[in-house]
């Protein structure tokens, strides 16, 4: 009677119609007979492996120093296979073979019936081989793991690549710098106030239009938008320029275009401390030649970086109206950094990378910050253009 009432039950599901007797005693036969063969199965099994160890007679776990042994009888022969067979006293006393009621009572015995079957101590690992096999089967699952994590990768997040090295070109595209000569005239500047209007002042406009092409950033209300970009933008030009410095020239231009370059001599005569901000930059200037596109990406996960402004204290910044959706956002960027460093250079340089993009985010952030109370001391908003009095005075919207 249950089985019948499980049988309808399970089979009610998909039909409005009740069975007839006939089904439900077909169907009630083909589930005894499923249990019936699933139980000799079962016991097929059970026979097929139970193993019994050739040197005491025990239930066998497998394979064990190239016979079958029990778990009893694979620890002994670790033991003391390597040591002399001299150095065990014969305690059998007429024991004619070692079984699973006597094999503890001599060693020597034991021991010798192990070799006897073929056991073979050179199959035994010395300390230093059974840590490069642990250290290999965690290298191997740590490889299988990262292949799926790779294929989601790909999956899901090589388009949103894409489109963050598009909004990169585009913000260059869109912002062409005017009334400065083509590459590869050199300009040359005399004054804080002209490095801080002049290649400052582009590369801020360009910094503001990519932000604005990222979706996370566009759906933020337009408070939040413009906090983000006022306490945060003077210290990403600073971050940026690790993209547009030419160590070989020592000159700062965009990468791929006509854009004239900017001397860093002349940089340091407007204002010394951009020296130090160039120096921290040669430092880190291979990690461009590993990829640029990685540079790009830390560069939105900083724009999200709630309460990391450079601003002094006379310059408070606001709360954001909606603190959650910035904070998914940075989480996003930098869980997709994360994993295209580990995609592309390894789980072990990956690391390295990502923590020296770490470091050169805090240099930069520091050189930034400086350069900021230098300008706020010598300058006044007056002199300086209306985006760069925004990010530096912080007086105006910087979107007009």
């Amino acid at each position: 009677m249950a089985d019948n009432y499980q049988c309808q039950r399970t089979r009610k599901r998909g039909v409005r119609q009740p069975y007839s007797n006939d089904i439900v005693s077909n169907i009630r036969d083909d589930v005894t007979n499923d249990r019936e063969n699933t139980s000799n199965m079962s016991i097929y099994a059970k026979k097929r492996i139970e193993l019994m160890c050739v040197v005491c007679g025990a239930p066998a776990i497998g394979y064990n120093f190239d016979q079958i042994t029990c778990e009893s009888c694979k620890a002994f022969f670790r033991r003391n296979a390597l040591k002399s067979l001299g150095s065990f006293k014969c305690r059998c006393t007429g024991v004619s073979d070692v079984n699973i009621r006597n094999r503890k009572r001599c060693k020597a015995c034991r021991l010798q019936k192990c070799f006897a079957k073929g056991m073979r101590k050179e199959w035994i690992l010395s300390a230093e081989e059974k840590r490069s096999k642990k250290q290999k089967i965690e290298e191997n699952r740590r490889l299988r793991q990262l292949n799926n994590y790779l294929t989601e990768f790909e999956e899901q997040d090589w388009d949103i690549l894409d489109k963050i090295e598009l909004a990169y070109v585009q913000s260059i595209k869109l912002n062409s710098p005017v009334g400065l000569p083509l590459y590869p005239s050199t300009r040359k500047l005399s004054s804080t106030s002209q490095l801080i209007n002049e290649p400052m002042n582009i590369y801020s406009t360009r910094l503001i239009t990519y932000f604005k092409q990222l979706p996370e950033f566009y759906e933020l209300e337009e408070d939040d938008k413009l906090t983000l970009i006022k306490y945060n933008l003077f210290g990403l030009i600073f971050i940026r320029a690790i993209l547009i410095y030419d160590p070989i020239n020592d000159t700062y231009q965009e990468y791929g275009t006509n854009d004239c370059a900017f001397n860093v001599k002349d940089l340091v005569q407007c204002c010394s401390l951009y020296l130090k901000s160039t120096d921290s930059l040669r430092s880190f200037i291979d990690i461009v030649e590993y990829d640029r596109l990685v540079v790009k990406i830390i560069l939105i996960i900083m724009l999200f970086s709630k309460g990391s402004s450079i601003c002094s204290l006379k310059h408070p910044e606001p709360i954001l109206k909606n603190n959650v959706e910035v904070y998914k956002s940075q989480n996003f960027y930098v869980e997709l950094v994360w994993k295209y460093c580990e995609q592309k250079f390894g789980f072990l340089n990956g690391v390295k990378l990502f923590l020296r993009l770490v470091t050169c985010c805090m240099m930069a952030k520091m050189a930034a910050e400086e350069m900021q109370q230098h300008v706020e001391n010598t300058l006044t908003a007056g002199e300086l253009a209306p985006l760069m009095q925004s990010i530096i005075y912080l007086s105006s919207n910087v979107f007009n």
